[in-house]
């Protein structure tokens, strides 16, 4: 089927009209280079098997790496704590602003309204945390 104006696109592998863009055709290639490059490291691995020294070590490495990742119950709760007390000071200062006349939006008043229970929250992490944390 002949197109009038279509004349300068290319046709694909099918016989399809082409439509690719310039820069489709850029990603293109980049794709194919990285699918490229991502087979010729896998065959680098595939190479010759390593000694059990530097294994041992690539475990140890990986073995820390996740223990770092996962932060202990205390961190966890020093952290929660930690986002408490903000909130505790960004109510102190809704509070403050509402004496001094500035009107408090529907959200800001809502903030205000849980103090009681994030206090309470934060009493109950407080005797959770172990003294030496």
């Amino acid at each position: 089927r002949v197109v009038p104006g279509a004349e300068h696109l290319g046709t694909g592998s099918d016989g399809v009209a082409s439509s690719a863009s310039k820069s489709a055709a850029k990603n293109r290639k980049k794709k194919e280079k990285k699918a490229a490059a991502a087979a010729a490291a896998e065959a680098s691995v595939d190479g010759p098997p390593l000694s059990d020294a530097v294994a041992a070590s690539a475990d140890a490495d990986s073995e820390t790496r996740e223990k770092a990742a996962e932060p202990s119950p205390a961190e966890v709760l020093q952290r929660k704590l930690k986002a408490l007390n903000k909130k505790l000071r960004q109510i102190e200062a809704l509070r403050e602003g509402q004496a001094s006349g500035k009107t408090l939006n529907e959200e800001q008043l809502q903030k205000v309204a849980t103090e009681d229970a994030v206090r309470a929250e934060v009493r109950q992490i407080s005797e959770q945390i172990p003294v030496d944390a």
